[in-house]
């Protein structure tokens, strides 16, 4: 019986980030605790390999869609060291350790192309929805949430290596700080929503690159002003 594109699409999705996630837990499982920059080395080399082996899995399985992801994705994760970099210095809530492989605004480098693995799984996530009929607005709500539910694992889990780990007297739940939450679920949606409206274009692989550019510096810019009005609502008094 034949799998409909999307479905295929899916659970070829599935099968190569519970690869990754295997592939990833053990590089940092026998990491020297005693080295961070083997362990720094180490994350580089698994970002570098899930950036190039998710493209070569789309080309061979015709996964045009994951390619028009990724191309809008890959810029939108780089900008994201900005509000990062905010974080570390500017509110000053949030430390990286040097890992020996350089750091941009007082975030390690491999951090411009972390965030594509947790937006790439929340939009197929919002897809996958819509293709099941439930509309658009829960869709985007799924994309959101299962964005947030992401985040919020990374954070107990990342904070314990520890790629990054909190500063100050911020609300949390667990090592994930509140303040941090709603943004990283908006942010969620709307990669869900960008990342739609380019594949719903007639020519999708030929959409204007510096209007996606734009688009992606945009929704860094809304996350990082979310970033602002919650600290200001949930942690104003608490530097």
């Amino acid at each position: 019986m034949k799998i409909p594109v999307m479905r295929r699409s899916e659970l070829d999705a599935i099968i190569f980030h519970l690869t990754f996630g295997i592939i990833a837990l053990i590089t940092v499982i026998t990491s020297p605790l005693e080295s961070e920059i083997a362990l720094g080395l180490r994350i580089w080399v698994l970002l570098i390999g899930y950036h190039a082996s998710i493209t070569i899995v789309a080309l061979r399985r015709q996964h045009r869609d994951w390619l028009i992801m990724m191309k809008f994705l890959v810029p939108l994760s780089i900008f994201m060291i900005l509000p990062d970099g905010f974080l570390a210095i500017g509110l000053k809530t949030i430390v990286f350790p040097d890992m020996g492989v350089g750091q941009i605004f007082n975030v390690t480098s491999f951090m411009s192309f972390m965030w594509v693995i947790p937006l790439f799984i929340s939009t197929t996530v919002g897809r996958g929805m819509e293709a099941r009929g439930v509309g658009i607005f829960r869709a985007a709500l799924g994309a959101g949430l299962s964005g947030l539910i992401i985040f919020l694992g990374s954070e107990e889990i990342l904070t314990r290596i520890p790629i990054w780990y909190p500063l100050g007297n911020c609300l949390k739940i667990g090592h994930a700080a509140i303040y941090v939450l709603p943004p990283e679920f908006f942010i969620g949606v709307i990669a869900f929503l960008a990342c739609r409206h380019c594949l719903s274009q007639p020519y999708s692989d030929q959409v204007s690159f510096p209007l996606q550019i734009f688009a992606a510096f945009m929704i860094m810019s809304m996350y990082l002003g979310n970033l602002i009005i919650c600290f200001m609502v949930i942690d104003r008094d608490r530097l």
